[in-house]
């Protein structure tokens, strides 16, 4: 992605912090901030990296702060904003910034220009950065202060007493080591000098964090300086990193070459093409999961199950998909699956009634794009098996069938399905017979019905056959109103809920709807002028949303709103797969969705440059909310748009 911000935008600082940049690599370290290198948010950091088995990450180095000086003139060209004031202003010396691939800021002081650029490698946790005098004339002295932060990315620093502060310096290299529990940071330059000078830094102010964070500021420890000379056209190599890399040639121009390399092939101009490099990177940056983000820690089953399927349509990638199937079903407690994954040793909750069902579907799409009927092992099958039979006898979080075949879920206190919403006392709203959790149990159990089928198996596929049939009729009768020709969003003991949510489009992705088709095609049609824009599925009717100011800092997943109010992006591929499914009268139906769908990729050119939100909220004007860098919207839109491609 190539991208240039002038000094129109730059100067202007509340325009400017509205655009930042994100650079990372296939170990899943991160560099991030904004296109001005002011941090807004405690996620932002030059190198953050995976820590702690990749549970968690570190933010190693916050920044540097720069100062120049011409003739012995101070130029302080960094941006900081601190809780009281914005110090220095350096942000008014910047003339261009652009991503290209790399992100580069350009500096014009009295008549010199100078030009940073920083990169990660691919394959190391190494950041390269490179300063440059760009222009004949006088030399200038850069002196640049690292501010260390020593934290996980969702916490803050605060000054304490017992920390490292000592530097340990050797032949162009210098170390820092704070804290035991973090890995140490080392530091090899070309030239000049690091001199020690231990201070802290009080009160640094991210302003875009969460507001409903009570806490917003920070200390930093600055244990002392670099100083280096450059003449007219000379450089300032630093290669900041947390690992030996003896082994490598610290020479700029060939690490350069071969990185960006990298880049410009994985990389191609197409809004598609970009979107499934980004989420094969992602997909490959760890080997036990798809992280959901690159510096949001997000580790919902749920979420994970929603990107499986971009595993086989935008990578191919089948050995992947059954590795993480696998990991998944083997986590299966009476019949259910943990809220989170990678599953840690204690502390787990299994109160979700839809996610085993989507593994079985999962199961079934997995055969459906190899025909590999190894997915239907015995051992399996058993796994399968025994989510029916859980859900049947019944299991945690008031989950089981009543007479009528349906599943009940949840109760005042537990939220078994897919919106946590709550009422004024703290209660659960949505529980009992819930519409996306009973679309799921039917399709489980044709599925069921197929496999048994297949394996040539006629009695125990009869068995969930007849199992199918009941819960259909029961549906029918009880989460449909033949009188409005609606389906209800769920079916409680006391009341049926009218609300036309996102989840109606459930069954119809299904291979096996518990719709029948005309009443699949009006629901459809309903989806279409009440949920659908161009930037994916509103969570709730508009028509039904009663709408309320929403100051966006205030939006995440904490916030009713998100629930309520919300457009996800991600929700596209629900939409694409519900139209190929039911709307066969559509000459021209792939084009007109890739067309209609197109304003999507413009996310990536606002909030966090080449990434798409978790979700966005539509009114006078466009916010984007959420993970910034969502993988489950990444990995969604290429889905989809695969999709209508290959449709």
């Amino acid at each position: 992605m190539r991208l240039n911000f002038d000094k129109e935008i730059l100067e202007d600082l509340d325009k400017s912090i509205k655009y930042e940049w994100l650079e990372y690599n296939r170990k899943g370290a991160y560099s991030a901030s904004t296109i001005i290198g002011m941090n807004t948010r405690r996620e932002h950091g030059l190198l953050n990296i995976p820590h702690q088995n990749e549970d968690q990450i570190a933010v190693i180095l916050s920044k540097l702060e720069e100062s120049v000086f011409v003739d012995n003139r101070l130029y302080e060209i960094s941006t900081n904003q601190y809780s009281t004031n914005i110090f220095p202003e350096g942000y008014r010396f910047l003339e261009k910034f652009s991503l290209d691939p790399f992100p580069s800021f350009y500096f014009s002081i009295e008549d010199r220009r100078i030009q940073k650029t920083l990169f990660l490698h691919e394959a190391r946790n190494l950041l390269v950065i490179r300063y440059t005098l760009k222009n004949q004339g006088r030399p200038v002295k850069l002196v640049i202060k690292p501010f260390l932060a020593g934290r996980n990315n969702h916490e803050l620093a605060a000054e304490i007493q017992g920390l490292n502060t000592d530097s340990y310096l050797g032949q162009n290299f210098v170390r820092w080591a704070p804290r035991p529990d973090i890995p140490e940071l080392n530091v090899h330059y070309n030239r000049g000098e690091f001199i020690p000078a231990t201070l802290w830094y009080h009160n640094f102010f991210y302003r875009n964090d969460d507001k409903s964070d009570s806490n917003r500021t920070e200390d930093l420890l600055n244990p002392g300086f670099f100083q280096a000379e450059l003449q007219p056209y000379q450089n300032l190599d630093l290669f900041i990193t947390t690992e030996d890399i003896s082994d490598l040639s610290l020479e700029y121009e060939q690490i350069y070459r071969e990185q960006t390399s990298l880049r410009v092939s994985s990389t191609a101009n197409a809004p598609l093409d970009v979107l499934q490099n980004g989420f094969t990177i992602a997909s490959a940056s760890s080997k036990k999961t798809i992280p959901m983000s690159f510096i949001k820690t997000d580790k919902s089953v749920r979420n994970l199950l929603f990107c499986m399927p971009a595993l086989l349509t935008v990578k191919n990638d089948n050995e992947q998909f059954l590795s993480l199937f696998k990991n998944l079903i083997n986590g299966l407690e009476q019949g259910l699956l943990p809220v989170e994954f990678p599953y840690s040793q204690n502390g787990k909750v299994y109160r979700q009634a839809d996610t085993p069902l989507w593994l079985i579907n999962h199961a079934y799409f997995y055969f459906l794009q190899t025909q590999d009927v190894s997915i239907f092992s015995d051992e399996m099958i058993q796994k399968f098996k025994g989510i029916i039979e859980a859900f049947t006898k019944g299991t945690s979080a008031n989950i089981y069938t009543d007479k009528t075949g349906l599943v009940f879920s949840g109760d005042k206190a537990t939220n078994s399905g897919w919106f946590p919403l709550k009422d004024k006392t703290g209660g659960v709203v949505r529980y009992g017979y819930l519409l996306e959790v009973n679309a799921l149990w039917y399709n489980a159990l044709k599925i069921m019905e197929e496999i048994f089928m297949l394996l040539k198996k006629k009695r125990q596929a009869t068995k969930y056959g007849r199992m199918a049939e009941k819960v259909q009729l029961a549906f029918k009768k009880i989460l449909y109103d033949e009188k409005t020709m609606q389906v209800y969003d769920y079916v409680g003991t006391q009341h049926h809920a009218s609300e036309f949510r996102l989840n109606q489009i459930i069954p119809l992705t299904l291979p096996f709807s518990v719709l029948e088709s005309t009443l699949a095609k009006r629901v459809l049609m309903k989806i279409d002028e009440e949920l659908v824009t161009p930037y994916g599925l509103r969570v709730l009717s508009k028509k039904q949303n009663r709408f309320t100011t929403v100051e966006p800092g205030t939006l995440s997943r904490k916030n009713a709103a998100f629930y309520k109010q919300a457009i996800w992006p991600w929700t596209i591929s629900l939409y694409v797969q519900a139209a190929i499914n039911y709307k066969h009268d559509s000459a021209h139906l792939n084009q007109d969705l890739i067309k209609y769908f197109q304003p999507v990729f413009e996310l990536q050119d606002e909030g966090l440059l080449g990434f798409f939100p978790e979700a966005v909220l539509l009114n006078d004007f466009l916010h984007q909310f959420g993970i910034q860098d969502s993988v489950l919207t990444m990995a969604n839109i290429a889905h989809a748009f695969t999709m209508l491609q290959e449709n």
